[in-house]
């Protein structure tokens, strides 16, 4: 009874780890603006977390590295905010399969790469 329950446990355990993924990646500035702030917020969400900026600013074309972990769901969208205090979004960003995300900006809006 013991051996079933431990073993148990242990499948419980592993299977919320394997959820709550790792999903660090590093953040490029391939705008022309300086950013200040970065914030995330799971894709189906209206409200921000806290700002991931991991620098004082990021620079055209400077790169920095994010910590991001714990979560479960994949798809999130991402705020940065310029210096001069405008703002973008870049939606559904799948942070479980990025490594590397370029943030740009168009004559349509707000585009991302992801490597």
């Amino acid at each position: 009874m013991k051996k079933s329950f431990i073993v148990g446990l242990f499948f419980l355990i592993a299977g919320l780890s394997i959820n709550a993924q790792q999903q660090n990646f590093s953040l490029v500035n391939g705008t022309e603006f300086v950013i200040s702030y970065v914030y995330l917020s799971p894709s189906e969400t209206d409200t921000w977390g806290e700002d991931i900026l991991t620098v004082d600013v990021l620079g055209a074309s400077e790169q920095c590295d994010v910590s991001f972990e714990g979560h479960d769901q994949c798809y999130w969208d991402l705020k940065a905010v310029a210096a001069d205090g405008s703002e973008a979004v870049w939606s559904g960003l799948d942070l479980c399969e990025a490594y590397v995300i370029t943030l740009m900006m168009t004559a349509d809006g707000p585009v991302a790469t992801i490597e």
